[in-house]
């Protein structure tokens, strides 16, 4: 795990406090430093007189006295340590995230724990977050193959900035809803499911990478509220977007959902920077108000058989 700044500085404040010699010792060993550098300095640039060759040297430090006045080291912490975990069939979960009372952390998750494969972040609460997870600042899942987040996972994290989800295979529902202080672009181009309420109100999510393999799908108001996404997205390979999916983006250009057999309710409401042609050959069903105030679309392809509306 990454420690960020205002941990490590706090950590390390802390050991030194704990086993710093007392300030007026501090000073005194301070003070002949500079004595002794002093002297040093003034032996070097002229020969001693008789005065001079009486001042008494510091004697040197005992091994208890070297000890006590070194300066603590903060060890690095491990992944055994920095998580909690739970053993499931091809690896490990990780559970919490062990960060001291007061401190904050950008976490890196490792690609393995005690020598097990680490293939998801497991949430055992009932819309809440992990344990710890309020005091992650940022989430790098990059290291590992195949991750899985569960439900509700970092729900309400605000304090998040950043996320690298670039090897995770599956968001699950309401998993960073409501972190609003997510910022910047978001990959997903190695998910097959993001879920309902995924990112439902991270304003500050600019732009999104989907898969480009066939198959993903979009739950029900994944991106709701996202109001900063602009631009086009790359729908091409999706298969399902679910209801009010982007409503209220600032989504724009044209989208391809050529490979999409459900379209839900209002799931482009008020898009209204869609343009061109949209491709709904391959629907079954398209919701109510799909594309409601979307006025730059200039064609839309139905499909050729029996579809519900």
């Amino acid at each position: 795990m990454k420690m960020s700044r205002k941990a490590l500085t706090a950590m390390i404040a802390a050991s030194i406090a704990a086993t710093a010699l007392p300030a007026a010792a501090m000073a005194n060993n301070l003070s002949n430093t500079l004595t002794s550098s002093a002297g040093s300095a003034a032996n070097s640039a002229e020969p001693q007189t008789g005065a001079q060759t009486a001042v008494p040297t510091a004697a040197p430090e005992t091994g208890a006295q070297a000890a006590a006045s070194a300066p603590a080291v903060q060890a690095e912490p491990s992944p055994e340590s920095m998580f909690t975990t739970e053993d499931v069939d091809g690896g490990v979960v990780i559970t919490g995230f062990n960060i001291p009372d007061g401190l904050t952390a950008d976490v890196v998750i490792p690609e393995t724990i005690d020598g097990k494969n680490v293939v998801g972040l497991k949430n055992s609460g009932n819309k809440a977050c992990m344990p710890g997870a309020k005091k992650v600042t940022s989430l790098d899942t990059s290291l590992c193959t195949g991750l899985t987040i569960d439900p509700y996972a970092f729900y309400g994290c605000t304090g998040i900035s950043s996320v690298d989800l670039s090897q995770c295979t599956s968001v699950g529902s309401g998993a960073f809803d409501g972190c609003t202080g997510i910022k910047g672009s978001v990959d997903l181009s190695k998910c097959t499911s993001v879920g309902t309420y995924a990112f439902r109100g991270c304003k500050g999510i600019e732009s999104v990478t989907f898969p480009t393999q066939k198959g993903y799908t979009i739950g029900n108001s994944a991106f709701f509220g996202c109001t900063s996404i602009t631009g086009s997205v790359d729908l091409s390979q999706c298969t399902s977007v679910g209801e009010r999916a982007f409503y209220g983006t600032g989504i724009s250009g044209s989208v391809d959902l050529s490979q999409c057999t459900s379209v839900g309710s209002g799931a482009f409401d008020g898009c209204n920077g869609i343009e061109g042609s949209v491709d709904l050959s391959q629907c079954t069903s398209v919701g109510e108000y799909a594309f409601y105030g979307c006025t730059g679309i200039t064609k839309v392809t139905w499909p050729t058989d029996k579809m519900t509306t």
